[in-house]
């Protein structure tokens, strides 16, 4: 059977919509929702799709995605409204209904993983962090270390094209164990996990050892049991749900102005952002905490890198280091909570990364200096932790 090709991007080339959205004739023919059939009134917020021009109500039309150039160009020359979206925009997340956000979306939602890699020994699954996917590693991460890895880059529960399943500890740990235990060479993997699945990596690692070489932690290493950091989760919680959907939207750009537009948009906006998922999170983060960080790490018997940002606000990576038996910290100077998507800081990473798991045996030596801006930037970043 003929192989599908697979992009760095995680889109199936070769993909067929898994439910294709008719294009609407007019945005005002209708008086009930295209899903759910609800009629239309002062209680039922009418919306329409940016990408089929249909109506629906707000219940099934709230989600937001940047749509690419080519649906745009075709549904809008397609539809005879006035009300017909203009040429997407850069940076710019327009409203659209479930099944053309699955349709449309960078990631392929007919499956839950991309895999990479496949003919190097060694498996290493990528944890994404909370109301985002596998798509914002795509873009650097998956390119950068495939070359090293078996790479096996995983949508959580309740995120990507896992959504509607929930998130909680223990159908986060299962989710990876399954993966490993079907996908993984030899059944046991290195566990890459970035803020929530930082978190993820470190519960699965006291629950599966026996699936688990070690784990690389990023901008994961903040005690969040504590009375300020429930209240913060709360405070955020509350935010997310007061403020509408389009107003959060907008906001991105901001937050991510540091960002380049490449990563923005196809690690992001082109994938989707689920505020909604706040509170699970926010209740993932208690049950995984419930006994305190000391007794979660301290049951943790692999090595575990932590690698933070210098300017993030996980404060206690030293504490976090020093509770795991095995533990070992690296500080990304300047680097922000967002490390994985910072150019500069980025580079660092993958030099942390790599030259942990040569240390760790676990790739050959040849990999620790294969250039040496990659040399000079793990130096760096030792001597960071050091000082």
């Amino acid at each position: 059977m003929k192989k599908q090709a697979t992009s760095f991007l995680g889109i199936n080339q070769n993909k067929k919509p898994l439910i294709k959205c008719p294009v609407g004739a007019s945005t005002t023919a209708s008086s009930i929702c295209k899903l759910c059939s609800s009629p239309f009134g002062l209680l039922t917020q009418k919306r329409v799709c940016s990408a089929c021009h249909n109506l629906f109500c707000g219940t099934c039309c709230w989600r937001y995605l940047l749509l690419p150039a080519s649906s745009a160009t075709t549904t809008s020359a397609t539809t005879t409204s006035s009300s017909a979206a203009a040429p997407m925009q850069p940076h710019t997340a327009t409203l659209v209904c479930e099944s053309c956000y699955k349709q449309h979306n960078a990631i392929d939602f007919s499956k839950h993983f991309d895999e990479f890699g496949q003919d190097h020994t060694v498996t290493m699954v990528m944890l994404h962090g909370a109301l985002s996917g596998r798509g914002i590693f795509n873009l650097y991460q998956v390119p950068a270390w495939s070359p090293y890895f078996h790479i096996l880059n995983t949508d959580l529960p309740a995120h990507g094209s896992r959504l509607g399943e929930p998130l909680t500890l223990k159908t986060a740990v299962d989710c990876v164990a399954e993966l490993i235990r079907n996908h993984a060479h030899n059944s046991k993997a290195i566990v890459f996990g970035y803020s929530m699945g930082g978190y993820v990596a470190l519960g699965f690692a006291k629950r599966y050892p026996e699936l688990c070489h070690g784990l690389i932690v990023g901008g994961a290493s903040s005690d969040m049991s504590g009375t300020a950091a429930s209240f913060m989760l709360g405070s955020i919680s509350a935010v997310y749900s007061i403020l509408p959907e389009s107003l959060l939207w907008k906001l991105i750009p901001m937050s991510f102005s540091h960002i380049p537009a490449d990563i923005l948009d196809n690690g992001i906006l082109r994938c989707g952002v689920d505020y909604k998922l706040w509170p699970q999170f926010t209740n993932f983060m208690h049950e995984l905490l419930a006994e305190g960080y000391v007794n979660l790490l301290r049951g943790i018997s692999c090595p575990v890198l932590f690698v933070n940002g210098s300017k993030d606000t996980q404060t206690h990576g030293p504490e976090f280091s020093k509770a795991a038996p095995h533990g070992q910290l690296v500080v990304i100077p300047n680097a922000t909570h967002l490390l994985c998507l910072e150019p500069c800081n980025r580079e660092l990473l993958h030099s942390a990364l790599i030259t942990f798991c040569v240390e760790q045996g676990w790739i050959p030596p040849t990999h620790s200096t294969t250039t040496a801006s990659t040399t000079k930037s793990t130096e760096l970043a030792k001597e960071t932790n050091s000082s």
